[in-house]
């Protein structure tokens, strides 16, 4: 599916902020293969922030250059609890996955199927 700033009702939209040159083709690549995502670009913004997550995006796809998650990220996860955000190691090897409050590791070859098992599992009614 083409890059879409405006995709169809229930494709899984993601951002890729800071992930570096060959790492984002390959990243761009696989999930442009799939039908049921795009990657969409910030409206209106330097990067992922308060409108992006509210309407932009589902999964914000960056590299991270440390250990910890950037500040602004974080409270972008707490602020808006639907926005996952998916963070690949500088040297491609490990992928974690921030779902609220769950981490994960996984390898870059699982990073799509990860990407729709988190999107559909925010669609499921928590009961709550």
């Amino acid at each position: 599916m083409p890059e879409d700033a405006h995709p169809a009702r229930g494709v899984i939209r993601i951002m890729l902020e800071g992930v570096p040159g060959l790492m984002a083709d390959l990243v761009r690549r696989e999930v442009l293969a799939q039908s049921d995502m795009t990657i969409v670009r910030p409206r209106g913004m330097d990067g992922p922030g308060e409108a992006g997550a509210q309407d932009g995006f589902d999964v914000l796809v960056t590299s991270l250059s440390g250990p910890r998650v950037p500040d602004r990220y974080q409270r972008l996860l707490f602020e808006h609890p639907h926005v996952t955000l998916v963070a690949i190691s500088q040297d491609g090897r490990r992928v974690e996955v921030f779902d609220r409050q769950v981490v994960r590791e996984i390898t870059l070859e699982h990073l799509v199927d990860v990407i729709r098992e988190v999107a559909r599992a925010r669609d499921v009614p928590s009961g709550l």
